[in-house]
């Protein structure tokens, strides 16, 4: 009795209503990946709290949509290519990393800026950030799992099969994170390491290594001297979107997070300066000081003189100072430059 109603019901849903049926396991297995996904992102202090349910609603909502999609799409490529051995298993894969997989990145990207009332640049500028990443993952997690798919399902359980798996891929977002901090650390020491063998000439090439930071910094600082005003727009643009991307997703605890670290960095920037001005301040004094020692000494020593000489005594002795104060603060200035200008002072004074 208990088999037979189990056959009833693996024949209702996946003989009479396939589609249905794959169409609500599509949004609700990623919805529960997202879970999962919102767990291991609160396990790393990605998230301050659990559960972001809008988030959660809007993967159920564009998974439910791809359902039909993937329906048909393996109904139609088990038609083209009907024999079960490795080489048409070979050709499937093949087929479903080409074009399946790419196609369902992007619906997925637009999908989500719809439901997240993005416009279309600010989606399709998420999606040129993100495309590579996730494709990459992508390549390394499908091939194996469609593999099974392909050589031992029949059609009717390949999409059930394909959303248990997509389920399972919540791990894939770290895949891709890591892919992607790899990736950038790679092309940027790469990239440094033959900039230095360019720009050395042969005879004193030496091996340089330069950390990622640095040489991104370096790379960025540099492209922002020889831009234009066109381009400087179009990357404060870039930048106000994708700002914009990251805030229009955030809940209020994120919010909250994001306004706590603003007001930090504020305070200690305010510090900062408040230090630095404390610094000029005694600077001055010290600088007053010792003009006014200065002074002192030379009254005592041109008592009975003119009194319009001595104050032209008094000013270049206060130029002096000055050129000996800009000495020690600009060391890297010309010093037959300075040594020349001291040398007129000191003239100028003792005469």
């Amino acid at each position: 009795m208990m088999k037979s109603s189990f056959h009833r019901g693996v024949h209702f849903l996946f003989k009479r209503n396939l589609l249905l049926t794959n169409s609500i396991t599509s949004g609700g297995f990623m919805a529960m990946g997202d879970l999962i996904q919102q767990e291991i992102e609160v396990q790393s202090n990605v998230l301050p709290t659990r559960y972001d349910w809008a988030r959660t609603a809007r993967m159920f909502i564009v998974g439910t949509l791809l359902g039909p999609a993937h329906h048909y799409y393996y109904i139609y490529l088990d038609k083209i290519l009907p024999q079960v051995n490795l080489k048409t298993v070979a050709k499937k894969i093949l087929c479903d990393q080409l074009f399946a997989s790419p196609a369902t990145i992007i619906c997925f990207f637009y999908g989500m800026g719809i439901l997240e009332e993005k416009t279309m640049k600010q989606s399709t500028i998420e999606l040129k950030d993100k495309f590579k990443y996730v494709y990459m993952g992508d390549c390394l997690f499908w091939p194996p799992v469609q593999f099974v798919n392909f050589y031992y399902l029949p059609t009717h359980y390949r999409v059930f099969y394909i959303n248990i798996a997509t389920m399972h891929k919540a791990g894939h977002f770290q895949l891709t994170q890591s892919i992607r901090r790899f990736s950038l650390s790679l092309l940027s020491i790469a990239h440094s390491y033959i900039k230095v063998e360019v720009i050395m000439p042969p005879n004193k090439r030496k091996k340089i290594i330069l950390s990622s930071k640095s040489a991104a910094s370096k790379r960025k600082k540099l492209q922002r001297k020889n831009e234009t005003i066109e381009q400087r727009n179009e990357r404060l643009e870039k930048a106000r979107i994708r700002q914009e991307n990251a805030r229009a997703g955030e809940t209020t605890p994120e919010r909250e997070l994001r306004l706590k670290k603003g007001r930090i960095y504020h305070a200690q920037r305010i510090a900062s300066q408040t230090n630095r001005k404390k610094k000029l301040q005694r600077d001055k004094i010290f600088r007053e000081i010792q003009i006014r020692q200065q002074s002192e000494n030379n009254k005592e020593e041109s008592k009975g003189e003119d009194p319009q000489e001595y104050d032209m005594h008094h000013i270049l002795c206060y130029r002096f100072l000055d050129a000996d104060k800009e000495k020690k603060l600009n060391p890297d200035k010309s010093e037959n430059e300075m040594e020349y200008t001291l040398t007129n002072m000191k003239t100028e004074v003792d005469g």
